[in-house]
């Protein structure tokens, strides 16, 4: 992925790889790129404090990637961890959308999650109306598992939607 990184949260020896003020900074583009609805569909996070919360939270591993210049063109991040497998949750930035990329990216960090960190299985939820990031994980490899009538709460609508469960295991890619 010439170009690009990807690059994890962690404290090593009391040294943050993201300062909190980066973290409020890629917060604030979630919200100036207007996807925070579409991330957060449940209204889970509402605020920089909350976005920096989750990020540090036990049981969340979350990545940055970067362009050449250091820009963040997308975070992604675990959580509820098993010892065979976790949750993922994306956000791809709109000046990465098109680019043939955005692809890549998602691979790369699948196979981190199996190469690396030894899951199993990645598992996905996403609202049934999202018809751009169903597309997106299905070009990274996930497959549907089932959709699940009213799984998820839509903080936009005030009430649950229809979810897809989708899935990926290392031979899937």
């Amino acid at each position: 992925m010439e170009g690009y990184r990807q690059i994890p949260y962690a404290v090593v020896d009391g040294v943050p790889t993201f300062k909190d003020s980066d973290l409020k900074k890629i917060y604030q583009k979630v919200e100036l790129q207007q996807l925070r609805v579409t991330l957060f569909n449940d209204g889970s996070i509402n605020s920089e404090a909350d976005f920096i919360q989750m990020v540090k939270a036990p049981g969340t591993l979350f990545w940055v990637v970067i362009d050449q210049d250091s820009n963040p063109v997308c975070v992604w991040w675990l959580n509820r961890l098993t010892k065979t497998h976790a949750w993922a949750h994306f956000t791809l930035f709109k000046e990465v959308w098109g680019t043939g990329i955005t692809d890549v990216i998602g691979k790369e960090a699948m196979q981190i999650c199996f190469d690396t960190l030894g899951f199993k299985v990645i598992m996905g939820m996403i609202p049934a109306s999202n018809a751009f990031g169903l597309r997106y994980l299905e070009r990274v490899g996930l497959k549907h598992v089932g959709v699940v009538e009213g799984l998820l709460y839509s903080e936009k609508l005030g009430e649950p939607v229809d979810g897809v469960i989708l899935k990926i295991s290392k031979g899937d890619l």
